[in-house]
């Protein structure tokens, strides 16, 4: 009579684990991401700005025919759980397009940020292939 509740116990066990790394996974994840393309018509220029000194803490001319992603994260939080007020204090970047893939990461000061956004004079052709 006691493998039933044998079995309770390990199903039990199993759904907290799966319940666990869910929650693990999702606890790194950012909700705070933009994301930009860059089009022959439409060159973009994306950059992060200092709202109070408007000073560009971070910059890039997308690529035509790229796509630029921007997450932003908070120190200390699990955004998973909840997203304050608070300021960003790291970017991770990452451009994907036809002709090359890259990706970094920059600190942020902790103060109030906005994305600015230019386009640049079009029409603006990719490189030419070799």
């Amino acid at each position: 009579m006691a493998r039933p509740a044998h079995r309770l116990v390990d199903r039990t066990a199993r759904v907290l684990a799966l319940l666990t790394l869910c929650l693990a996974i999702t606890a790194c994840a950012s909700f705070d991401r933009h994301k930009y393309y860059s089009s022959v018509d439409l060159p973009l220029t994306v950059a992060v700005r200092d709202s109070f000194t408007k000073e560009a803490l971070w910059q890039m001319d997308v690529p035509v025919h790229h796509t630029l992603k921007l997450d932003f994260d908070r120190a200390g939080e699990i955004e998973a759980m909840k997203v304050s007020g608070k300021p960003a204090t790291s970017l991770r970047w990452e451009v994907s397009g036809p002709t090359y893939n890259k990706n970094g990461s920059a600190p942020l000061p902790g103060t109030p940020i906005y994305i600015d956004q230019k386009h640049r004079p079009a029409p603006e052709y990719p490189p030419a292939k070799d």
